[in-house]
């Protein structure tokens, strides 16, 4: 299934970029990690930095929703 939606944390920061064939996921603010898939296929990447990854939208001509993440 495809996606076109950013969910953001409490905090309202960027935690879960899923768009299309793409997935990018805050794991803890210092790591992240990214899933591109083809198909039933996917290549992944973690991602992780000594300080806090700062990720801020440049552009959104695909028009994607941002939302809240509900959690129990």
């Amino acid at each position: 299934m495809k996606f076109n939606e950013i969910r953001l944390n409490k905090k309202g920061e960027f935690d879960d970029i899923a768009i299309d064939d793409v997935h990018l996921e805050d794991m803890d603010g210092k790591s992240w990690w990214l899933g591109i898939y083809r198909g039933n296929k996917r290549i992944s990447f973690w991602i992780t930095s000594k300080s806090k990854i700062k990720v801020s939208l440049q552009a959104n001509g695909l028009k994607t929703k941002i939302v809240a993440i509900k959690r129990k």
